[in-house]
């Protein structure tokens, strides 16, 4: 099992591109169900690290301690990345900022226990899906170890994806608490927000996934079938945003997911040439970068009063386009160095 999919590769360029339209809206009444269904996105980035977590089934120590490097290096560098741009960007679009004040209401006790335990970020929110991700490597290091314990995976991640949606979705519903008050302050910490409930549970479904039972499986399963699973996941999610709340993802959500997935193991091989180039070189960088690029924009429209209903029905267009060229650009900076690096042969 170590050939590159294609299929994944170009899922993920699909599921990068979904996360720029969840951040940066199409105008009503399009904008919302276009957000609500592009929230596929995060579970499939999960299930796809969980199903490349192990080779032949098994983990290997090495290999998994590389991983919570680079992502210790990511979340290191896009903290960097924000910090520096908070400082460019906030003087030139607001002139009465400060930093005391900025940094004084982000930068509190509950804003550092919220950053551990749920893995919110100070200033960019996007970038929980980091910290979040090293979490889920970490622990799935300590408890999987082995072949054998792929059978565990599929039921503790229903369970605890089932407990996502009864801790957000429903809570209010069921009257669930599904928060807990952080003493000294104002703040709560919602439980839905832990890894091992909007983290974990996608990740060890993936890992599930890569049982050579379930791919036989999925195999089996015609593709007309989850075509229709998919776009009816899609119009599920939006039924459920009218029906109950705002929420990271829906049930539809994951049944969309799930659909992409299957789908990818059925067709490894397919997939675009400029989709598989975009998730597999770009998709990182996009997933990063996005929100700084769109605020740019946005703030470039609002500040010097570009504004019409064309530009605002273009504006995820644009944020797109943009976000995919710099991206484009740190990819060739990123193999330049890498070329630099290498030592010649004599």
């Amino acid at each position: 099992m170590g050939e590159r999919y294609r299929s994944f590769d170009a899922v993920k360029g699909i599921a990068c591109i979904a996360v720029i339209l969840i951040h940066y809206l199409f105008p009503e009444p399009f904008g919302t169900p276009v957000k609500t269904m592009c929230r596929f996105a995060v579970p499939v980035f999960f299930g796809i690290s969980g199903y490349f977590f192990a080779k032949d089934g098994r983990c290997s120590t090495l290999s998994t301690v590389k991983k919570l490097r680079h992502i210790s290096v990511l979340i290191l560098a896009s903290g960097a990345f924000y910090f520096v741009f908070t400082l460019l960007f906030y003087p030139w679009y607001q002139e009465s900022w400060t930093v005391r004040e900025f940094f004084a209401e982000r930068v509190h006790t509950a804003s550092v226990i919220k950053f551990f335990l749920t893995n919110d970020p100070f200033v960019y929110s996007h970038l929980w899906f980091l910290l979040a991700l090293f979490y889920v490597y970490l622990l799935a290091l300590l408890v999987i170890r082995d072949q054998g314990r792929i059978r565990f995976c599929l039921p503790a991640g229903c369970v605890l994806l089932a407990g996502y949606s009864l801790l957000q979705e429903f809570s209010s519903v069921l009257g669930i608490k599904n928060s807990i008050w952080i003493p000294g302050t104002d703040r709560y910490l919602y439980f839905f927000n832990l890894f091992i409930f909007r983290a974990l549970p996608l990740f060890l479904l993936g890992y599930a996934m890569r049982r050579d039972g379930w791919r036989a499986f999925c195999r089996r399963i015609p593709d007309l079938l989850l075509v229709v699973v998919l776009f009816a996941g899609m119009a599920l999610s939006v039924f459920e945003r009218v029906h109950t709340k705002e929420v990271q993802y829906f049930i539809g959500n994951l049944a969309s997911a799930w659909a992409l997935m299957t789908i990818c193991i059925k067709h490894p091989e397919k997939g675009s040439r400029a989709l598989c180039f975009i998730g597999k070189e770009l998709s990182m960088y996009v997933y990063i970068l996005h929100i700084a690029v769109g605020r740019v924009i946005t703030g470039a429209i609002s500040k010097y009063g570009i504004s019409s209903p064309a530009i605002k029905a273009l504006t995820p267009v644009f944020v797109i386009v943009c976000t995919l060229l710099v991206s484009y650009l740190c990819c060739i900076m990123k193999h330049k160095i890498q070329s630099l690096q290498k030592p010649r042969r004599i």
